[in-house]
């Protein structure tokens, strides 16, 4: 039996937030930054479908962990093999 516990810190190093406004998350047309130091940035998240105007966001650090618990078992079938003795000729 295997029983285990994992936990892990996602966002240890290299955290950064883009603050210029040519660097705002629009919804869907340009890949997001996780923007987990803190600092301000723009976006348009809060109203993607309604508008595009950019709001000026205040970001608080983040730290992005996680764990895992899991079970495990092994079980092994009967894996020995048997030789045939040889019989000896006269």
């Amino acid at each position: 039996m295997v029983l285990g516990i994992k936990y892990d810190l996602g966002n240890v190093l290299l955290k950064n937030t883009y603050n210029g406004i040519n660097d705002a998350y629009d919804w869907g047309t340009t890949n997001a930054s996780l923007n987990d130091d803190e600092g301000q940035y723009f976006t348009s998240i809060q109203s993607p479908l309604i508008s595009s105007d950019l709001y000026l966001v205040k970001a608080k650090k983040k730290n992005i962990n996680w764990g895992t618990i899991y079970l495990g078992v092994n079980i092994y079938f009967d894996t020995h093999k048997t030789t045939k003795k040889k019989t000896e000729r006269k």
